[in-house]
């Protein structure tokens, strides 16, 4: 530090200390008593001093008033009278007269039970008793009328016409069994699980020419039966419209009579078709437009012996053009990259043979699809005249060979 600025510090403390003023000792201050009011002073002269004053200056003490009742006031018998203590006019004063209270007598209950027996819409004597009621609805004119309009219900079809209606055998095939039990012939192969289920009316007095072939007592239907039958049930005003009732109502005639053979006859029908009802299909919104080829799809799919009856275990590779469908599907000993490779540049090579040049290749994202990753060089187009990929076309081709 320098001298002036020594020199300006002493000036400005010197300062500070002459405003400040001179030095006083600390004395602590003592609390003042409060003085006493002047109306205290005015009131000890009134008042005499409890101790060492003369009975001159003290006043006389009054006695209290001593309460004297009133004299009581006459009352005469049976009547009761006020004496008012003035007079007040006949118009003004009012009379109280006094009665003898009447005392509320408790009314006794009232009958609920009668009274809710008159309030009662004798609903519950309308009500039949459980039995009576399961008696009247498991009815035959009830269930009848149930099952005419339930769309489903419990079928009472055996196993064998199952297996029959599993067969549907056409009319060939009902013909050939038909004249086997006529002629005491052999059955044809379909018919020897249902030997004794199938027979034919022979009644000598029948007048019937052309007999039908029974099943279970029912009959076998043909192609052509079926369809009259079909066209007679949903033209007739009385009869169904819709393709489980009419099926149910023919299955009491015929045993032949399939719900997909209603279908197909009634689809089949021009007034049936007017009045289905279709809806418009949902709009597809995802596109893919091509219009050179290049872009390859390429998918892998394993094969089983118990869905495609393969033997071993393959990994196919499925490989193709978008724009031509130009396809190629490679049965691969296993799913390893080298494998892989081997097929996709063998059919990289036969592709661009074509005078086609790969532009891309969309690959499946699953983990079964190997994603090579020197595979994408393979499908890009060719810098150089001495790649692998330069090909020249093949003679007729309408196409003109691409430039690497």
């Amino acid at each position: 530090m320098g001298l002036l600025q020594n020199v300006s510090r002493a000036f400005w403390d010197t300062l500070d200390e002459f405003q400040a003023g001179p030095r006083k000792p600390y004395k602590p201050k003592h609390k003042t008593k409060l003085s006493r009011p002047k109306w205290m002073d005015l009131r000890s002269r009134r008042l005499p001093s409890k101790s060492g004053k003369s009975a001159a200056t003290q006043k006389p003490k009054v006695p209290k008033r001593v309460h004297v009742p009133k004299a009581a006031v006459p009352v005469k018998k049976g009547k009761v009278r006020y004496v008012p203590l003035r007079k007040i006019a006949p118009k003004h004063r009012v009379v109280i007269v006094r009665e003898r209270a009447a005392i509320a007598k408790a009314e006794p209950e009232p009958d609920w039970s009668a009274k809710v027996d008159a309030d009662d819409t004798k609903l519950n004597e309308a009500i039949e008793e459980p039995q009576h009621r399961v008696e009247r609805i498991q009815s035959a004119e009830v269930k009848k009328n149930v099952r005419k309009n339930r769309a489903f219900y419990d079928s009472t079809i055996s196993k064998k016409r199952r297996h029959m209606l599993f067969m549907n055998p056409g009319t060939d095939k009902i013909l050939d069994a038909k004249k086997a039990l006529l002629t005491n012939d052999q059955l044809p192969p379909w018919a020897r699980p249902f030997q004794a289920e199938l027979s034919v009316d022979d009644d000598e007095k029948s007048a019937v020419v052309n007999q039908d072939l029974l099943f279970e007592g029912l009959i076998m239907a043909t192609k052509e039966d079926k369809r009259a039958a079909v066209k007679a049930q949903y033209f007739d005003p009385k009869g169904f419209s819709t393709i489980a009732p009419i099926t149910d109502e023919l299955r009491k005639t015929y045993a032949n009579v399939t719900k997909k053979d209603v279908t197909r006859i009634l689809r089949s029908l021009e007034t049936y078709q007017r009045n289905f009802a279709r809806r418009k299909p949902p709009a597809i919104m995802g596109r893919m437009v091509l219009k050179n080829p290049g872009i390859l799809a390429m998918d892998m799919f394993f094969p089983t012996k118990k869905i495609a009856g393969w033997e071993g275990k393959y990994s196919c590779l499925t490989c193709m053009d978008c724009w031509s469908r130009f396809v190629h599907v490679y049965a691969l000993p296993n799913k390893k990259l080298e494998t892989v490779r081997v097929a996709m540049t063998d059919f990289l090579n036969k592709f661009a043979s074509l005078a086609s040049c790969p532009g891309g290749s969309s690959p499946t994202r699953g983990r079964t699809y190997p994603q090579p990753a020197t595979s994408s060089s393979a499908t890009e187009r060719p810098r150089t005249v001495t790649s692998p990929w330069s090909y020249t076309p093949r003679p007729h081709s309408p196409s003109t060979s691409w430039r690497p």
